[in-house]
Formats: structure tokens, sequence, C-alpha cells
């Protein structure tokens, strides 16, 4: 009786100890864990999927482009207007005091500065990066795309 309950006792522990231990990977662990944002993991097109948390009106779209090398970005967006307007300029990253990525930008022609500075987080996976407003209360979740699409006449 008593190697049964020692039997008994060693089963259960090690059935314990295996199922806690072959945990299922929990896919959306990727997108909690961020990445360093720079020139040269923001490079690239991007497509605004979220803004203040909501999913964008049908047909409303905005794109972004970043080059690494020259620090220009060229933005598309119909936010206005049912054609896309295009604009452009430079763009600089950097990290505050808190180790946070900051992003500002201008535009060319002396339109200005951006109407504010940026937080910025990217998924470890670099496919989706959050920009969260300095000044004002805005969070915008972008997902990387292969390419600006074709199909914006500008």
């Amino acid at each position: 009786m008593r190697f049964f309950r020692l039997f008994l006792t060693i089963a259960v522990a090690t059935i314990t100890t295996l199922a806690t231990g072959c945990d299922k990977p929990d896919v959306n662990r990727e997108r909690e864990q961020t990445k360093a944002v720079t020139y040269y993991t923001i490079d690239g097109a991007w497509e605004l999927t979220e803004l203040n948390d909501k999913a964008l009106e049908a047909g409303t779209q905005l794109y972004i482009s970043f080059d690494r090398k020259e620090h220009r970005f060229e933005l598309w967006d119909n936010f206005d207007s049912m054609y896309f307007t295009k604009e452009a300029g430079e763009f600089i990253i950097e990290q505050d005091e808190y180790g946070r990525y900051i992003l500002s930008g201008w535009y060319d022609y002396g339109v200005g500065d951006w109407a504010q500075d940026y937080i910025v987080n990217m998924t470890i996976l670099g496919d989706y990066m959050q920009w969260q407003g300095m000044s004002k209360s805005e969070k915008m979740l972008f997902r990387k795309i292969d390419d600006i699409p074709d199909s914006i006449n500008y």
C-alpha cells in the first residue's frame, strides 16, 4: 500500500510538472514584446490600421513610407478628401531620458512641423508599430506593408 501511494504521488507530480511546462505558445506574446525603433527598423511602407483604438472609417486610408538613409518620409492620405494627397518631409528618431523612442518630423516647403512628437513602440517582429502623441491624446497603430499601393493617384 505504501508503495502505491508513493507511486501515485510521483505520477501526479510528474504529470503536473509536464502539464505546466508544456503550455502552448502564446501568439499574442510577440505583439507585447517590443524592439528598438531605429532608422533601420522603421524603414519601408506602413499602413494606418487604427486611430485612437478604433478601425478607420470605410474608405479612409493613410500610408507612410520612411527612407532610413535620407531620413525622409512620404505620406499619402484621403482624410479630408476623396482623393489622396501627398506630403513629404524629414524625420528624426531620438531616445528620451526614459528610454522611449521619440519620432519627430517636419514637412517640406516651410509647411511646418508635425502637429506633435510621438512615442513609438514596435512589435518584436517589426510588423506593427504604435504611435502615442506626446502633447495630444492621439494613438495610431500602423501595420508594415510591402509597398504603397499603385492604386493611389497622386
